[in-house]
């Protein structure tokens, strides 16, 4: 899940590196999410 996609892929960045920071702001987002529910239910 890219959430930028492969085009603002910096060139001298790995795949794995770039995998691994698409699914920590996939997480961040769900995260950031989830606590405005939490916190404003």
């Amino acid at each position: 899940m890219a959430l930028l996609g492969k085009s603002k892929k910096l060139a001298k960045m790995g795949e794995d590196d770039w995998n691994e920071m698409d699914y920590y702001k996939a997480l961040t987002a769900i995260q950031l999410n989830l606590y405005n529910d939490v916190l404003f239910n």
